[in-house]
């Protein structure tokens, strides 16, 4: 009896100690949590434990406090800083040797008024594109906004007109501009002098990109058509042609000689830069459905491509292979659409991708390919590939 009893006195005593310090536990949450400042939340680090998924280690995740969802993400050409566009209209800056918030943009605009962010060629300035409101705004990498120079030289503005879409020369010497009426402009920055409007009469600019050489300018239009001009020249080189829906994203190869393509159709073309000829169609398959692409990047050497979507999964390309290397799945499935992928970029070294979500999220994941996938061959796609994911590594 003696023994039973010392034994319900230690299990009580264990349960008083467990209960009390719970109790510690949340009153030191609750101090911390009303501490915490909420009049202007900024976008918080939440560490969350290493997955070690195939080659791939998600390392963070960055979290709004408004759980807006990301329109674009951007890191700065030598990779130091994140730049993160949500649907509210801030922009937020992120050191990514700390992993911290640097500071926040409001470029005074909401909802779907913001579509895309672009730096420049030294990181010293950054653009944001409007949608509906059609405006575009600049600023410098501290924050301030940079005005524009218009009309010659003869005025400053603080937003100007981006029609569609608005890009930065690979100089960092104009800008360029693509409008609804199929006009594509080159401003001069320091000056305002514009060039000669080319494009294509009454067909829409959706979005514009440079080869990374400089020597390519690609646009997009609804005739779900991307036509190649020469930079220099405006001269129309060629016009892609093989998506059956609209296309929502491009991206180029770091050496230019790859265009990646997809959209609505649920593929990515890869393209022939140098002949304009169709190399591959990549395609999911009765396990794998691509969904609507949103987001395309090639890694630093183009061996490996990232394509993200409707799918809420990021698939991640042998480009060498045309085939489906490593798809990356959503651990927060029960999110639904929200967790759908807006926007996929990789950093200048290719050592990390970064991924913006419809849920407020960007997972930011170590990026870690074997010795032979990072020595491509030579134009090895120019032999007409045309092929379907043959296997998944998950």
């Amino acid at each position: 009896m003696s023994t039973l009893l010392k034994t319900l006195t230690f299990v009580c005593f264990v349960v008083f100690i467990v209960l009390a310090f719970g109790q510690i536990i949340h009153l030191s949450l609750a101090a911390t949590a009303a501490a915490t400042p909420s009049a202007h939340p900024i976008l918080s680090l939440q560490l969350i434990r290493a997955a070690n998924i195939g080659r791939i280690t998600q390392l963070i995740v960055l979290q709004s406090g408004l759980m807006a969802a990301i329109r674009d993400i951007q890191f700065n050409p030598d990779g130091t800083r994140l730049a993160i566009l949500n649907a509210d209209g801030f922009v937020d800056i992120w050191d990514m040797s700390t992993f911290r918030n640097l500071f926040r943009i409001n470029t005074g605009t909401k909802f779907e008024n913001v579509r895309a962010l672009t730096f420049n060629a030294d990181g010293s300035r950054l653009l944001v594109t409007g949608g509906k409101d059609k405006m575009a705004r600049q600023y410098a990498a501290n924050g301030d906004i940079v005005p524009f120079v218009v009309f010659d030289g003869s005025m400053t503005a603080e937003q100007i007109e981006g029609e569609n879409t608005i890009i930065f020369s690979p100089d960092s010497k104009s800008y360029v501009f693509g409008g609804p009426d199929g006009a594509i402009i080159e401003s001069n920055i320091q000056t305002g002098h514009m060039m000669p409007p080319f494009g294509v009469r009454g067909l829409a600019v959706l979005s514009l990109a440079y080869s990374p050489d400089g020597k390519i300018l690609a646009s997009v239009h609804p005739d779900n058509g991307i036509r190649l001009w020469d930079a220099k020249s405006h001269k129309q080189i060629t016009t892609l042609r093989g998506h059956t829906a609209p296309i929502s994203a491009i991206a180029f190869s770091a050496d230019s000689k790859l265009l990646a393509s997809a959209g609505a159709d649920r593929t990515v073309r890869l393209w022939n830069t140098q002949t304009g000829r169709s190399v591959a169609v990549l395609k999911g398959d009765s396990k794998h459905d691509l969904g609507k692409v949103l987001g395309l990047a090639f890694n630093a050497d183009g061996t490996v491509l990232a394509s993200g979507g409707t799918d809420r999964q990021i698939t991640l390309w042998n480009v060498n292979k045309g085939t489906a290397a490593l798809i990356l799945k959503s651990d927060q499935s029960e999110l639904g659409d929200q967790n759908e992928i807006n926007a996929v970029t990789f950093s200048p070294d290719g050592t990390m991708l970064a991924v913006a979500g419809a849920d407020g999220t960007v997972r930011l994941w170590g990026v870690r390919w074997p010795a032979t996938t990072a020595q491509p061959k030579p134009n090895s796609l120019t032999n007409g590939l045309d092929s379907s994911p043959a296997g998944n590594v998950s």
